[in-house]
């Protein structure tokens, strides 16, 4: 079954994010027709994030629900992979908006591009949030590419 929630952002954007699960990364985000938009990101931002990639990448085509993750699920998994976030759904909620400014922010840097939106939309649109579902990426999988540079996890 086809997901009743079409992606939010541009279908042909490509986002890349590199990193450590303790250490933060840049996410590498490429729309047609505009500059490259590399993000540096700290650590929590960048660990919520890479989980968003991670289901988005582990959910099939017909499991299309799968690609969502609630605070409650993305605080577990926050502070299983890096022992930030104290399990606190709330702190999930401040780190979703904290993410999406870091990457409005860095957008309203750009030259001109963007012209027909706000960054700040744009950020919500990509870091999408469904009542019910949770967050996901809001990029087909395909163009999602997640790359972790640290082989081991403290602890």
């Amino acid at each position: 079954m086809q997901s009743p929630f079409p992606y939010a952002s541009d279908q042909q954007s490509t986002l890349t994010l590199t990193g450590r699960w303790t250490e933060g990364g840049v996410a590498d985000i490429r729309i047609p027709g505009e500059p490259p938009l590399v993000v540096p990101l700290p650590a929590a931002p960048w660990a919520v994030m890479a989980i968003l990639i991670q289901a988005a990448k582990d959910a099939g085509p017909e499991d299309w629900g799968q690609a969502f993750r609630t605070i409650h699920e993305l605080a577990f998994l926050l502070y299983k992979k890096t022992g930030l976030g104290a399990r606190d759904p709330e702190n999930i909620i401040r780190l979703v908006f904290r993410l999406r400014r870091l990457l409005a922010r860095a957008a309203e840097q750009r030259p001109e591009g963007d012209q027909h939106r706000s960054a700040e939309n744009w950020s919500k649109r990509l870091i999408e949030r469904q009542p019910f579902l949770g967050y996901r990426i809001s990029l087909p999988p395909e163009n999602l590419r997640l790359e972790i540079l640290d082989g081991v996890l403290p602890g």
